[in-house]
């Protein structure tokens, strides 16, 4: 199956999945020209052997026209010499001419009918090659917008996996170590801050009854300390 038939199937099916199919896709779409230039040249040389065939029909229909003319001819000279039987026979290969005239006359038609077609035919070849030529480059641009989509994926893809995109994600998680670390001491400070400041708090506001005793004790050896004096 030449590309042309393929390409035809292509376009009418799902054209992705054909492309896939295709062992190098670039090359067989671009000699879809080629294939083309072809098959109008084929379809040019079936209309030139048609108009080669329709004069040979011509040239020979004229023969027989003429043959059967100048049987005629001699019939009526015999009849003019008086010999019936000779103008008769004559007559006989006239008709044989004349049946052949008719067949030919037809056979002439019938050509020019056909050559009608085939240019036809030639005229709507080309209309489809311009549409498929036409198709085919747009098979071509998306095919390379596509090429360019994966190279810039390839390209992206690389990057994520070079040494610096390496040292970047170290980086990022060293900082996010460091950061949980800093947020850990933090809060572990804070929670010291709060406790000392607590009990300092305690402190400052406890009273016990001892605390009342004690002052009265004091007081109590201060007076004895004067009444010995």
């Amino acid at each position: 199956m030449g590309i042309w038939q393929r390409f035809k199937r292509m376009v009418r099916s799902n054209t992705n999945a054909a492309l896939n199919k295709l062992e190098d896709p670039r090359r067989e779409l671009m000699l879809l020209e080629e294939d083309l230039a072809q098959e109008k040249q084929k379809a040019r040389q079936a209309t030139m052997d048609a108009i080669v065939e329709q004069k040979r029909l011509e040239k020979t229909l004229q023969k027989e026209q003429k043959q059967a003319e100048e049987w005629e001819d001699k019939a009526r000279r015999a009849l003019e010499l008086s010999d019936e039987d000779l103008a008769k026979e004559a007559l006989r290969h006239k008709t044989r001419y004349d049946a052949r005239v008719a067949e030919l006359e037809l056979e002439v038609v019938e050509q020019r009918a056909a050559i009608e077609a085939l240019k036809r035919s030639e005229q709507m070849l080309a209309e489809k090659a311009r549409q498929a030529l036409k198709e085919r480059d747009l098979l071509l641009a998306r095919m390379d917008q596509v090429e360019i989509n994966q190279q810039a994926q390839a390209s992206t893809n690389m990057d994520d996996q070079s040494p610096l995109a390496e040292f970047e994600r170290i980086k990022r998680d060293i900082e996010t170590t460091e950061a949980s670390v800093v947020v850990n001491e933090s809060l572990h400070t804070g929670l010291k801050e709060a406790d000392f400041d607590r009990r300092l708090k305690d402190l400052e506001h406890s009273h016990t009854p001892d605390d009342d005793f004690d002052d009265a004790l004091a007081k109590l050896k201060a007076k004895m300390g004067k009444a010995e004096q």
